[in-house]
């Protein structure tokens, strides 16, 4: 099989340590696994892409339509000049205020129940916090019915005296305090990332782990080795500088991340794209983001949704075929509009509050688009049924349409087709505007 997204990068000549071989798509990969390959020296880096970048770059290109950013920039130098986090307004707290009030859709990690829980509680109002959110929010309690870290965290931020308190309860002298607070006390008392479980067994004055030791323990921890934690709990006390500490360590260091720890550096990585995210919601008229976050969501970006093939290629139930006109023996085929995921995104989106208008004749597109100057968001025309590609290109190319009368002599459609669009409205705004300029009532215009 082939990995999605693991690449091997290669310095040198790639066949003094690998072996190559073609997929049955025509893909060069390896043709050892992952561990061979990595026995054989080299290293596999994972290049993951999230809907979250399709978001970001879709938000990017409404905001570039609309002159909002500079239009000639390419994506890159908007990501430069906008996103890097170099530049980005960490230290401004109405982006973190956004945060915890949960006005952004779909914030990068924290959109879920338990995400938005943790930007409420938790209030993170630097990066590092935000990472130590990321982190918390994945780990869970040993036995029921306990404090979750998230909690412990809520608790001791909002007075770190009670993680002295804790300390003492667990009879640490005042020395092992101080030694405990490189691993601690930037985290208020509950630390979740990977290393600090590593650099805290390492300390010579705690535990003395080795590197290798202290990766080991890492890895019991993070992927739930159950079978191996009695004995790292044995050795953890054992090896401990004193019995005091060595039991609050296991308890209060290693036992939090015994649900799902992250490295600093995943954490982090996240917390920089969700505070991108809620950068572009709020430095900007929120319209351009909801857009973007719905058009995703729904599944109506246009691209790769068109593609020629063989008129006996007839298999796929949900894709719409049209017959092309040089007679080669092709069809054009198109992905079917999925209404099942596009009523999800558009159920989910209203229940954000936001608005989201009826078709416009004159302004929508094929998927949903902004309309800033209403500030809301215009319904896409191939989420309407019978309306595929081939008409709305039709529809765009007679723009602007004066009234009704005009669209019906300038672009005559399909019966299926135009009961569509006036069913969802693409003709109200249109109308309006010329009744308008006759002062008349609509109800008057033929």
């Amino acid at each position: 099989s082939s990995h999605a997204s693991g690449v091997i990068l290669f310095d040198e000549d790639p066949y003094e340590f690998g072996s190559f071989m073609r997929t049955p798509t025509g893909e060069v990969i390896t043709a050892y696994d992952l561990h061979m390959a990595e026995a054989a020296g080299m290293t596999k880096y994972d290049f993951l892409v999230t809907e979250v970048q399709d978001k970001i770059t879709q938000a990017i290109k409404f905001l570039q339509e609309d002159g909002e950013i500079d239009p000639d920039l390419s994506l890159r130098e908007v990501y430069n000049k906008y996103l890097h986090p170099s530049v980005l307004p960490i230290e401004d707290m109405k982006y973190w205020k956004a945060l915890h009030e949960n006005k952004v859709l779909n914030c990068f990690q924290f959109d879920s129940e338990v995400g938005s829980q943790a930007a409420k509680k938790i209030k993170p109002s630097s990066i590092l916090e935000m990472a130590d959110a990321n982190g918390l929010m994945r780990l869970m309690t040993a036995e029921k019915g306990e404090e979750t870290p998230m909690e412990k965290y809520i608790r001791f931020k909002n007075n770190i005296n009670l993680w002295y308190q804790e300390m003492k309860e667990f009879g640490l002298t005042e020395q092992e305090v101080e030694v405990l607070k490189p691993y601690f006390l930037k985290s208020h008392g509950v630390p979740p990332s990977q290393e600090q479980l590593m650099q805290m067994l390492m300390d010579e004055n705690i535990c003395h782990f080795s590197l290798a030791e202290a990766n080991a323990a890492r890895k019991i921890v993070g992927k739930k080795q159950i079978s191996k934690i009695p004995e790292l709990q044995k050795k953890v006390l054992e090896q401990a500088a004193s019995p005091c500490l060595g039991h609050y360590v296991w308890k209060c260091g290693v036992g939090p991340q015994m649900g799902y720890s992250f490295s600093i550096i995943h954490a982090l990585a996240y917390s920089f794209i969700g505070f991108q995210t809620v950068y572009l919601a709020t430095h900007f008229n929120p319209i351009y983001w909801n857009t973007a976050c719905l058009v995703v969501n729904s599944g109506s970006l246009e691209e790769d949704t068109e593609q020629v093939v063989s008129i006996y290629e007839k298999e796929d139930a949900d894709a719409e075929y049209v017959d092309l006109p040089d007679r080669s023996g092709k069809i054009k085929k198109e992905k079917a509009t999925d209404y099942a995921k596009i009523a999800k995104a558009l159920g989910e989106t209203l229940q954000a509050g936001i608005k989201v208008s009826l078709v416009d004749i004159n302004k929508s597109s094929y998927s949903f688009v902004p309309d800033a100057e209403n500030n809301e968001i215009l319904f896409g025309m191939k989420a309407l049924g019978g309306v595929g590609g081939q008409v709305i290109e039709e529809i765009k190319a007679g723009r602007p349409y004066v009234n009704f009368t005009d669209f019906l002599n300038r672009c005559p459609i399909k019966k299926s087709a135009m009961i569509s669009l006036i069913k969802g409205g693409a003709f109200d705004r249109l109308e309006k505007e010329w009744a308008k300029e006759l002062g008349v009532h609509p109800r008057y215009l033929i």
